[in-house]
């Protein structure tokens, strides 16, 4: 016995959807709640007569939050205890074009943003306690075709520019509220209900008021979980005298042509922090050995206004360590002096990477026991540090063992007291990007870096409070996290990089998936899925590099089965993943599989830095096919001595280092471009 609550309730569709629903048995539907401006009319009292015990008017205005407020103890009191199931946002106004968009007046457009847009914020907000404890927990808003942009050119003028507007609105703050709450179990829908014969549609529609609303009432009972967050039709079989057609699919939100041409990997992706993507693809994070002691000089700001202007979605930098004691190498940038010279170098890579529209990420990272002897402002016979003092294993035969004592060394274990000062240098760190003009930071929790190693249990072998469970190694992370989020506000994006459970022998899957779902608690903007680290580089030998499985071997990413692995414990979590992506197919491949939402490509950006426009074909001024948009990158040559060692993981570490080296010199040679 479903409760529901309809705003628009005097007439039109409000009215007709109110009396069609009380028309159901009381095992579907036991009570209606008609709010409307004026709910005394003499169609809702008729209604009453005919439903005492089912039909409650509740006069209220959308566009005042007093009204509202009272329309909702007046609810509460009548539900007695019961919850209210399934909320539809009908409450609208339209309003009428007069001349061009530049002639629009400013008090009709608020007006109507007020109803349509900001009325239904104001009712679901309000009303939402009560549907928390609803069983269905079900929100329909009543949008419009009108609101699509791929219908928006052939409709410019009905009804009006204003209303077109709103209904845009609409259908993000729609996003906005199912992405948010599909794990609490809420289903949140905008439905187009047709053009319909009421006062707003004109008696030259399509539809009779009887025949619109049964399709508008079946959409609702119908829809479940898996259309959350959707834009639906409703379903009509199609007749010569109609103008439009009810298919009952999903209207699309961009147009045609650009679906059909570049698939998903075009999208637009609004991310939790309230951040939007123009499209899938990150330039993700790479070495670009440009820094000059530790701090961005004019070749780093150079390269990434070349990238900016790429066509990217996201674009994240390569490592900016976070202690200048340790770095991953002589080139790594870090967060040390901050003079004024520094900070404007900065802010001039974030306006570079800016300036096209494509999101500015700082991926800031602490080498650990990667820091190698010479990288870094500490003393040459100072050791790095680690959760554990347990060294890089590159083998196990004595000469392997020397190279890898002289050059890293045996970490010193981290004390709490610098456990605690990390924190605090991620925290520091993140608020210069945000201070420098970023849009948010990645925290690297990968590769073999100092957090990657807190989350192994074969480099972190403590018993205190951040270690001996895969929970209570990620527990650092967790309070960077929690730290970066106090001093930055909601919409700074954090996000954190973490290797696939395949890259993690040791943890074992189970193990690693616990650890995303502590770090899913936290409210993480999205979760990079990567791979590799000194000891087992993974990401090397051209496109030639084998795959796990043979279902992996089919697909172009590196580590989808781990992704998919997460989507299913956490369905609604944004997902980059990172390695392997090629083709515009490949890429289209995982993101419809729900594989991934963004799509991190490296080492084809250093080569071409315009990837997504050139390759993939995004603002191509021509027509990019499938078959064209991809590219095929070279195996890199190794050095002939690394083919006779006689040391394995030694030999692929050292080719995983050309690798940098060859990719590293690709980047520079942009800055001559």
């Amino acid at each position: 016995m479903a409760t529901y609550l309809i705003t628009g309730a005097s007439r039109g569709i409000g009215l007709e959807l109110t009396k069609q629903l009380l028309e159901l048995p009381t095992s579907e539907v036991s009570k209606v709640f008609a709010v409307a401006r004026n709910a005394e009319t003499d169609a809702i009292k008729q209604l009453s007569q005919k439903y005492p015990d089912r039909l409650y008017p509740v006069s209220a205005s959308v566009d005042n939050t007093a009204s509202v407020q009272h329309a909702v103890e007046a609810v509460r009191a009548k539900l007695n205890g019961q919850s209210l199931d399934v909320l539809v946002n009908n409450a609208g106004i339209s309003g009428e074009t007069k001349g061009l968009i530049k002639d629009m007046e400013l008090d009709q457009l608020t007006q109507i943003l007020d109803v349509n847009v900001v009325g239904v914020q104001r009712v679901t907000a309000a009303f939402f306690p009560l549907l928390e404890q609803g069983t269905q927990k079900k929100i329909i808003n009543v949008s419009s075709g009108l609101g699509s942009f791929a219908y928006a050119p052939h409709v410019v003028s009905m009804p009006s520019d204003a209303y077109n507007i709103s209904k845009t609105a609409l259908n993000m703050l729609t996003v906005r509220w199912a992405h948010q709450y599909a794990e609490a179990g809420f289903t949140i829908v905008s439905i187009s209900p047709g053009w319909i014969k009421t006062d707003m549609g004109t008696a030259h529609a399509d539809l009779s008021i009887e025949q619109g609303v049964a399709a508008v009432k079946k959409l609702i009972l119908e829809t479940g979980k898996e259309q959350n967050g959707k834009f639906l039709n409703i379903k009509v079989p199609k007749t010569d005298e109609m103008m439009f057609d009810y298919d009952g699919k999903e209207i699309p939100c961009i147009p045609a042509v650009i679906m059909n041409q570049l698939g998903e990997v075009a999208t637009p992706l609004t991310l939790p922090s309230g951040l939007v993507l123009s499209n899938r693809l990150v330039k993700a994070a790479m070495a670009e050995q440009l820094a000059k002691n530790g701090q961005a000089s004019s070749d780093l700001v150079r390269v990434y206004e070349r990238w900016g202007q790429g066509g990217w979605g996201a674009i994240m930098t390569g490592n900016v360590m976070v202690d200048e004691k340790y770095m991953g190498s002589p080139q790594d940038t870090a967060i040390q002096n901050k003079s004024s010279a520094e900070i404007e170098k900065w802010h001039k890579i974030a306006s570079g990477i800016k300036a096209q529209g494509a999101l500015a990420l700082m991926q800031i990272n602490h080498p650990g026991r990667q820091s190698p002897a010479g990288a870094g402002s500490r003393g040459f016979l100072e050791k790095n540090v680690a959760p554990s003092a347990v060294p890089i294993n590159f083998g196990e035969s004595i000469v392997v063992k020397t190279i890898v004592k002289l050059l890293f060394g045996t970490p010193a274990e981290m004390s709490i007291i610098q456990v605690q000062t990390v924190i605090n240098q991620f925290v520091d760190a993140a608020k210069f990007a945000q201070q420098t003009g970023f849009d948010g930071v990645t925290i690297h929790a990968a590769h073999g870096y100092l957090l990657s190693d807190f989350l192994s249990p074969k480099s972190n072998t403590r018993t205190d409070d951040y270690g001996g469970t895969p929970e209570k190694r990620a527990r650092i992370i967790v309070e960077i996290i929690r730290a970066i989020r106090e001093v930055v506000g909601a919409t700074f994006s954090v996000s954190v990089k973490m290797n696939s459970s395949d890259q993690q022998h040791d943890a074992g899957s189970d193990a690693v998936l616990r650890q995303v779902d502590v770090l899913v608690a936290e409210g993480v903007d999205f979760l990079e899925i990567s791979g590799g680290s000194y000891e087992n580089p993974r990401m090397i030998g051209g496109d030639e590099a084998p795959a796990k499985s043979e279902r992996t071997q089919k697909r172009e990413a590196f580590f989808l089965d781990f992704a998919l692995a997460v989507r299913e414990r956490h369905p609604t979590l944004q997902l980059m993943l990172t390695g392997g992506f090629r083709t515009r197919a490949g890429m289209n491949s995982a993101l419809i599989s729900k594989g991934c939402d963004m799509i991190g490509v490296g080492r084809p950006a250093a080569t071409v830095p315009d990837f997504p426009c050139s390759v993939v074909g995004i603002e191509a001024q021509k027509e990019v096919s499938d078959a064209e948009a991809g590219m095929q990158l070279e195996k890199i040559k190794e050095p002939w001595f690394l083919k006779h060692l006689p040391f394995p993981q030694l030999q692929r570490a050292l080719a995983g280092g050309a690798e940098t080296m060859y990719y590293g010199q690709k980047i520079r040679d942009m800055v001559k471009a």
